[in-house]
């Protein structure tokens, strides 16, 4: 991981907050989980690079945390993380990816537990976690995921993996992402190791999220098989807008219209308004609906996003 001092990102950010938008050095600090000290020595780096003028300058990404103040305070976030556009969409979930990773270094602390859901943004994560800092933390699957398509984005192999880049350790949820009956969900979660990562989700302060859309037929949930077409015609039908650990939402973010979510096996969505930090990640227009339902639903408060995603949701009207 890029240390602190140094990092560009971070020094800019800090520097828009002091100049730009009057904040104290004790409130940036809070904000952004570092300590006073290190925003003393951010913004004096930043100096020192010739980054602040009479205005704030400095590379390309400027106008991203802008962008990223705009969003915190139209829809209320605790954090946004807006990342410059990619013409190639692997490129822009990298991106993406190592963004969340540097958040999650600066957020996380020992004895915290951290929900994964999954997907193929949030699969990206762990290639940016390579420094074993911590020993006492948690790390929990929101969804099950077994024998389908991709392992790699599964709920189970993000937990692992991430535990390999940051250090603590991890509990796994076996059993199948979607059941056929729900029936089912009763029978397995009288497995005491299930019980136990059920457990941990009602204790768990920080959960990561990738924001789905079900009825774009490019996306990978559908390419892995967990919608079929008869789901994607009634999503269709009952416009849906997104979904978070395959719970199917509108754009008010409301599940209560889609009885396939009472198939999911993983966690319901609505806990996560009691998490302190949900950190939603998604990059591409056709997310756009999805993002907007999630943030209606109060299902996160942490948003990760590429830039043409935040012009759009900063534009956003409802029809």
């Amino acid at each position: 991981m890029k240390k602190i001092i140094g990092d560009t990102r971070l020094m800019l950010k800090c520097c828009v907050m002091y100049y730009e938008n009057q904040m104290g050095q004790s409130e940036i600090a809070k904000k952004l989980g570092i300590s006073r000290p290190t925003v003393s020595k951010l913004i004096k780096e930043a100096k020192e690079r010739g980054y602040v003028r009479i205005e704030i300058v400095g590379p390309q990404q400027q106008d991203c945390y802008k962008l990223e103040r705009k969003l915190e305070e139209k829809f209320g976030l605790k954090e946004a993380i807006v990342v410059e556009d990619k013409y190639d969409p692997v490129f822009q979930k990298e991106e993406l990816g190592s963004e969340v990773a540097k958040y999650l270094y600066r957020m996380i602390q020992e004895g915290d537990i951290i929900g994964v859901s999954m997907g193929s943004t949030l699969k990206m994560i762990p290639k940016y976690t390579k420094v074993n800092k911590f020993n006492k933390i948690e790390f929990i699957p929101l969804v099950g995921g077994i024998g389908e398509a991709d392992m790699t984005t599964h709920s189970n192999q993000l937990v692992v993996e991430l535990s390999k880049g940051m250090g603590g350790t991890f509990k796994l949820l076996h059993g199948p992402a979607i059941v056929s009956n729900e029936n089912i969900i009763n029978i397995l979660i009288q497995d005491k190791n299930i019980q136990d990562v059920f457990k941990a989700m009602n204790k768990m302060n920080i959960a990561i999220v990738g924001i789905g859309s079900p009825i774009d037929e490019n996306s990978n949930v559908i390419k892995n098989g967990y919608f079929n077409n008869n789901d994607i015609k009634t999503f269709k039908e009952k416009k849906a807008a997104g979904d978070i650990c395959l719970n199917v939402y509108d754009i008010n973010g409301d599940v209560y219209d889609y009885e396939y979510n009472k198939c999911v096996f993983g966690m319901d969505i609505q806990k996560l308004r009691n998490v302190d930090k949900v950190i939603g990640v998604a990059c591409g227009m056709e997310k756009l609906n999805a993002i907007m339902g999630a943030l209606n639903g109060r299902y996160i408060n942490v948003l990760a996003v590429n830039y043409s995603l935040a012009e759009a949701l900063l534009k956003f009207q409802f029809r």
